[in-house]
């Protein structure tokens, strides 16, 4: 019964460190694999062609964001192969700098809002890590961090926190892992079941 314990804890261990939740603070902006929000990092040989998503999660608004900016920091060994904005929507900066204005339709109060989707492509196997920061083509006020307008409220910068540990560290990984992972020894595990 106890090998079965002990095979049972690391299913679940494993289990519960690879599917991350959606940020659970509020106003978060991050970049991941699925359009839920619940993947900060993929894996990938040369070549492979990636789609990932820059997603605003649980923004406070109750109007909606009819502006946003940021700035993607792509590593040396990642290739964008495409910028797609989804909507009506117009990016007066050029990428990997986004100021973008929504048109007559505003992104609408949602948990997970779409923001952009672009594609990597990767030159080697070697870890990448992407941050993101503000856009200094935001404006004096708006360029610290990345920021979000409220609809009918163009004065007011809503800052978004990058998930999952702030500006100065990555938000999205292609071929490492963003779940800091402690290790057990195997003393540790053998106590558990005494």
């Amino acid at each position: 019964m106890r090998p079965t314990a002990i095979v049972i804890v690391f299913l679940f261990c494993s289990m519960t460190s690879a599917t991350a939740q959606i940020d659970p603070a509020p106003d978060g902006i991050g970049i991941y694999a699925d359009l839920e929000a619940t993947q900060s990092s993929v894996s990938a040989v040369a070549a492979d062609l990636i789609p990932v998503y820059l997603l605003m999660t649980r923004p406070t608004t109750t109007v909606g964001v009819v502006a946003w900016a940021c700035t993607v920091v792509v590593p040396s060994n990642a290739q964008i192969l495409g910028w797609f904005i989804p909507g009506w929507s117009m990016n007066v900066a050029s990428p990997p700098d986004f100021v973008v204005a929504r048109g007559a339709e505003p992104h609408p109060p949602a948990d997970v809002i779409h923001l952009m989707t672009f594609w990597v492509r990767m030159s080697d196997t070697e870890p990448a890590f992407f941050y993101l920061t503000g856009s200094a083509l935001a404006g004096h006020g708006f360029d610290e961090f990345p920021v979000y307008l409220e609809t009918d409220d163009y004065e007011t910068g809503h800052y978004l926190h990058c998930y999952p540990d702030g500006p100065d560290n990555p938000v999205f990984a292609v071929n490492a892992s963003m779940v800091a992972v402690e290790s057990a020894s195997w003393s540790d595990l053998k106590a558990l079941f005494r």
